[in-house]
């Protein structure tokens, strides 16, 4: 049996976004969030779930066992959050 090939997670990240249709500049402003923000993991969500039930930005950060969650309705709104969390 040969080895898989790598795992490329901007590729996998890329699909995901697709496949999940987020708006055009969602996937670029996610990770431009998360080039200035290392520490968390940012996402756009469509809503319509308990624990994200509107459109828009999330950011989660675990540290020492205990995670943070923020949302924005915009990318803009999150960085501001982000920046005040610094």
């Amino acid at each position: 049996m040969s080895a898989l090939p790598p795992v490329d997670p901007a590729l996998n990240r890329r699909l995901v976004a697709e496949r999940l249709g987020w708006p055009d500049g969602a996937l670029d402003a996610c990770t431009a969030l998360e080039a200035e923000f290392p520490a968390w993991h940012v996402f756009w969500t469509r809503g319509g779930l308990p624990r994200s039930p509107e459109r828009g930005y999330r950011a989660t950060c675990e540290v020492r066992h205990r995670r943070t969650e923020l949302y924005a309705p915009t990318a803009e709104d999150l960085r501001d959050q982000l920046k005040a969390r610094a």
